[in-house]
C-alpha cells in the first residue's frame, strides 16, 4: 500500500510540474495561449497587432489583441514558446530603434533574443520562427533569412542573393519550410522560392504576369491551407496565391478594411505544406495515448496509419514512429523522466515518462 500511495504522489507531482498553469516568463508555459481557426489572422497597425477575421468575402478588424510601447513593429510571428519548451503560441515582434526579438507574454512584451543585425520581418509555426533581413535599395548582398533557435542564438541558413526579395514578408508552413517570393528587383516579382529549415531550396515556382498587376505587396499569412499575400497599406488588398504546377499566380482579392494602414500579416492557424512530400494528416484523425503518465511504455491507438514523431521539451527529435490503425506499443524505458510531445502533422499531445 506504501509503495503505491508513493507512485500516486510523485505522478501528482509530475503532473502538477508539467500542468503548463505557470504564466510567469521562464516558466513551462511562459505565455498565455493564443488560440483561433481558420478565418482568423493579425496584422500590424502602429506598434500594436490587431486580430482580424475573414468571414466570406469580408475582412474585418475587431481590434486591438496585443498592445505595445514599441515606437514601431517592423515584423510580427506567431509561434509556439518553444525557447521554453511550451506548446502554447504567442506573437514575436522586431520593432524600430533595437535589434532585439521580443515576444507577447499575453500581458506584455519580452526581449528573448539579441542580434547584430536588424530583422524586418518575421514568421513561425510551432517551433520554428524565422527572421528576414531585407537588403537596403543599393546593397543586395545584404539580404538573408535567419532561424532562431530554442536557446536564444540567431543562425543565418539563407543568404542567396542571386534574387531580390520582392515582398516584405515571409511564411512557415507546419513541417516548417518557408515561402517568400523573389525577382530582379523590387516590384518584380518572379518566383515563390520554398527552403527547408536548414535554408535549402526545395521548390520554386514562376510567377505569372499577375504580380505586375499589384504594388506594395506588403504581408503573407496562411489561413489553412491557402496562403495569401497583402498589397497597399490603407485601403489595401489580400490575394490568394494560386499554385498550379510549377507556376503561382495572384486571385481575385479581398479588400482589407478601409483607413487603416496594415504594415505586417501573420496566420496562426495550421499551415499544410504545398509540397514537402510530408503526409498531411486527415481531419478525422483520432488518437489516445495510455497509460500516461508512464513509467515505461505507452500505448497509441490511432484510426489511420500516419508517420509521427516525439519530441523533448528542448524541441530534440527523441523517435520517429510509423503508426498504424489501432494498437501500437511504444517503449520509452530508455528515455530520461519529463515531458515529452508526440507529434503527428499538426497535431500534438503530451506525454509523461516518470
Amino acid at each position: 500500500m506504501r509503495k503505491i500511495l508513493s507512485t500516486i504522489y510523485l505522478t501528482f507531482i509530475i503532473l502538477s510540474t508539467y500542468a503548463g498553469t505557470s504564466t510567469n516568463f521562464g516558466g513551462l508555459d511562459s505565455v498565455a495561449d493564443i488560440n483561433c481557426d481558420t478565418t482568423v489572422f493579425y496584422g500590424v497597425v502602429g506598434a500594436d497587432v490587431h486580430r482580424l477575421q475573414k468571414v466570406g468575402t469580408i475582412i474585418l478588424d475587431i481590434g486591438v489583441i496585443a498592445p505595445s510601447s514599441f515606437g514601431s513593429m517592423y515584423g510580427l510571428g506567431f509561434a509556439g514558446d518553444f525557447m521554453n519548451g511550451s506548446m502554447n503560441r504567442t506573437f514575436y515582434a522586431t520593432h524600430l530603434g533595437s535589434n532585439e526579438v521580443a515576444k507577447y507574454t499575453g500581458n506584455s512584451w519580452v526581449s528573448v533574443a539579441n542580434d547584430s543585425n536588424l530583422y524586418h520581418n518575421v514568421a513561425g509555426y510551432g517551433n520554428f520562427l524565422y527572421l528576414q533581413h531585407v537588403a537596403t535599395s543599393s546593397v543586395i548582398i545584404d539580404q538573408f533569412i535567419s532561424r532562431l533557435n530554442s536557446n536564444g542564438t540567431i543562425t543565418k541558413i539563407f543568404t542567396d542573393t542571386t534574387l531580390r526579395f520582392t515582398v516584405s514578408d515571409l511564411e512557415v508552413d507546419s513541417a516548417g519550410n518557408i515561402y517568400f517570393f523573389r525577382g530582379p528587383a523590387i516590384g518584380n516579382t518572379t518566383e515563390l522560392t520554398v527552403i527547408n529549415s536548414a535554408g535549402a531550396i526545395i521548390n520554386s515556382y514562376t510567377a505569372t504576369a499577375s504580380f505586375s498587376n499589384v504594388s506594395t505587396i506588403f504581408g503573407m499569412v496562411f489561413l489553412g491551407k491557402q496562403l495569401y499575400v497583402g498589397q497597399g497599406t490603407t485601403n489595401g488588398q489580400l490575394f490568394p496565391v494560386i499554385i498550379s504546377g510549377s507556376t503561382v499566380s495572384l486571385g481575385t482579392p479581398f479588400d482589407l478594411p478601409n483607413n487603416i494602414s496594415y504594415k505586417d500579416l501573420d496566420g496562426c492557424h495550421e499551415q499544410v505544406p504545398f509540397t514537402s512530400g510530408l503526409s498531411t494528416l486527415n481531419d478525422d484523425l483520432e488518437w489516445s495515448i495510455y497509460p500516461n503518465p508512464t513509467a515505461s511504455a505507452i500505448t497509441i491507438n490511432i484510426n489511420i496509419p500516419v508517420e509521427a514523431a516525439i519530441y523533448n521539451v528542448t524541441g530534440s527529435l527523441v523517435r520517429t514512429l510509423n503508426l498504424k490503425t489501432f494498437e501500437n506499443v511504444i517503449d520509452l524505458s530508455d528515455l530520461d523522466s519529463g515531458l515529452y510531445i508526440l507529434k503527428a502533422g499538426t497535431r500534438y499531445s503530451r506525454i509523461i515518462r516518470y
